[in-house]
Parts: C-alpha cells; structure tokens; sequence
C-alpha cells in the first residue's frame, strides 16, 4: 500500500511551509490535496452499544484513523494527519464540563446558569485527570505507537477563552454576562487563557518528545510550537468591545507559540480583521469565508490585504479553477490553497501542480 514516508518526505515539506510561515517569495503555493483514495481502507467494526462509547474507544478511533489515513493519495504538501479528538469544546472539560456526542460532532452542556457562576472559574485550574483529557493522551500516545514513518499525529482542538466560555454558557448568555459584570467574565477569561497554555504545551510535548514537529486540525507543519489561535465569539461584539474586554486572551494564548495563524471565521469576523494584521503575534490568517459566500476569487480584497500586510494566508479554493485564478491575481507569495472538494486522481492533482507553478 502506497504512503508517505515521513522520513523522507516531510524535509522538503516543513522547508516549503517554513518560507510560507515567513511569507517569502517562492515557486508555488502551499497546496493541500485532497484525492480520492485509490484502495478502500479497512475500517474496524463498531461493537459499540452508544455513540459515546465510540467517541471514547481510543483502540477504535485511532485504529480507524490510522487505517483511513495509510489508505490516502498524498501530493505536495497534503499531509497524513491524525487528531485525537472528542469534539470542539475540549477545553471547557478541564473546568467541570460534560459533553453530549452526536454521529459526527459533540458539544458542551452549558453548566454556567448564572453570571455568578463565574464565581468559581475566576482562580479555577485545569483538571487534567478528567476522562475526556485522558482519553486524548491515551489517543496521542497509540498514534504515536503505532503510526510508524507514515503519519503525523497532531495537537487537539483547543479553543480559547471566550469560545470556551461560550460552551459552557451559550453565546448569548456570554454576551449578556459581559455587560453585566465585565470585570468578572473577563477575570475568568484570562485565567482560562493560562490554563488554556498549559493544556497546548502538555500535548507539545508530547509530539516533542516524540521527535515531532507541530500539526493539528490545520493541517500544517512547524518544526517547533505552532498553533491556530481562534476566537469566533467576536463575531458577536464590536471592535471597540473586543479591544476592551478580548484581544487581551488572545494575546495571551499565543505568545508562547513559535509560529500561528489567526483562524478568521465567517464574514462578521472581518470587523476585527485590521486588529489581526496589525498584530505582530501572527503570522498568517486563515480566511474562512463560508459556504454560500461565493468563491476564494471573490475575496481577493481579503487575501491581498492580508499579504499586503506582510503576512501569509491559507485560502479554501472550491476548484481547482477557483484556485488558480485567485493566485493569479494575489500571487504565489505567502499562499496556501487548500482545495476544498477532492480530485479525482493523482494524475488530476499533478497538473493542478503543473498549472500553479506555471502561472
């Protein structure tokens, strides 16, 4: 069965990602592939008698995984990445919150019922003995175990402060407790903040120790700590309350990083695009407009912008021909396409290469 070779492989791919995290002249653009698998993998059988038990079998979800994973078609630098994973609102469980799990996502339970719940969050540390935190060690530890040369193991989806606070309270009860009692959500938030710290360098090290680089949901790579800061509540505030009251924990969740790129969600996040590329914390913004809001040619305004503020950005192309003419208006410089629909073929996914170089 046909796989990347880590050994081998990754030298030029953490070399051509290094010159797109400095947003440096090159050849082509960063290119993730997606392409249909030429063999079915074999999934393991779910004995499983709950939809909770399934998210929690760390033989089963790695072993499912793994098997998915060496069953891919693997270009340029698409990566063979597996995520320990039990769902977005990871981080909420350090500090009491139990999570619901569905097919295919999960979520938290909102136990904060009150504005002075907070209360008890403002000097809270993480319980890192919870099961859903062990259930991903034990995740990343097999991964590691067994994924041999043929596959990286990445980071856990960890979200920041105030979309943390939003799982365990809803947005709008967020958005209502900042207002009334400002100083007390926002004590809660920065200590989130510097829990949430922990959690990223315990499972950096980790892969560290593993002789790893850095990787997790976004599939990129960095020879030391790197990570996707995020905060899409803002969606939900003006600019001038998101300097007040937020940009603080950002701030704060990524100083520790080597490398980041902003996750920008969504076209009410753009108010707080200026913050971002003024911000000398980050080195690229991932620019998600959406579904429904048109092709990344659409949005070339955004991306220029975004490099013309001396940082790189990661674009999700609907097509290969979406792809290349956004490129041929932005440039190669400081780009990454990820193609969101998969080729066909490897032989597809080359002259698209072929194509990007070319231009």
């Amino acid at each position: 069965m046909k796989t990347i070779n880590l050994k081998t492989d990754l030298k030029e791919t953490a070399e051509r990602f290094q010159t797109w995290w400095n947003c440096e002249e090159t050849d082509r653009p960063v290119l993730e592939l997606a392409i249909k698998p030429e063999t079915e993998p074999t999934i393991p059988v779910s004995n499983h008698s709950s939809l909770r038990e399934r998210w929690l079998d760390v033989d089963y979800q790695v072993d499912l995984a793994l098997a998915r994973l060496r069953a891919g078609v693997y270009v340029a630098e698409t990566l063979p990445v597996f995520m320990p994973d039990i769902g977005p609102d990871l981080t909420s469980t350090f500090f009491g919150e139990q999570i619901e799990f569905g097919e295919n996502t999960s979520w938290a339970l909102h136990r904060i019922a009150d504005v002075d719940d907070w209360e008890q969050l403002v000097d809270a540390r993480a319980n890192f003995d919870n099961l859903y935190w062990q259930t991903l060690v034990r995740m990343t530890e097999r991964a590691l175990a067994l994924g041999g040369d043929d596959i990286l193991v990445g980071m856990p989806d960890f979200h920041g402060a105030f979309d943390t606070m939003v799982s365990m309270r809803g947005p709008e009860g967020v958005c209502l407790d900042l207002m009334e009692e400002p100083e007390l959500v926002v004590g809660v938030a920065e200590n989130i903040s510097r829990e949430f710290n922990k959690a990223v360098a315990k499972s950096w090290e980790m892969l560290k120790s593993a002789g790893q680089g850095s990787t997790t949901w976004c599939h990129f790579y960095h020879e030391d700590l790197a990570y996707i800061p995020s905060c899409d509540f803002w969606c939900l505030i003006s600019p001038e309350m998101a300097q007040k009251h937020v940009v603080q924990t950002i701030e704060m969740e990524t100083r520790p990083l080597t490398a980041s790129i902003f996750h920008l969600d969504g076209p009410d996040a753009l108010r707080h695009l200026d913050w971002v590329l003024e911000s000398d914390l980050f080195n690229a913004v991932q620019w998600v407009f959406g579904a429904g809001q048109g092709d990344a040619k659409d949005w070339v305004h955004i991306f220029r912008k975004i490099r013309d503020a001396g940082k790189s950005f990661q674009a999700y192309a609907n097509s290969p021909d979406d792809a290349l003419e956004l490129i041929s208006k932005v440039g190669k410089q400081g780009a990454w396409i990820t193609l969101a629909n998969p080729l066909e073929n490897r032989a597809e996914a080359e002259a698209f290469i072929r194509a990007m170089e070319a231009l």
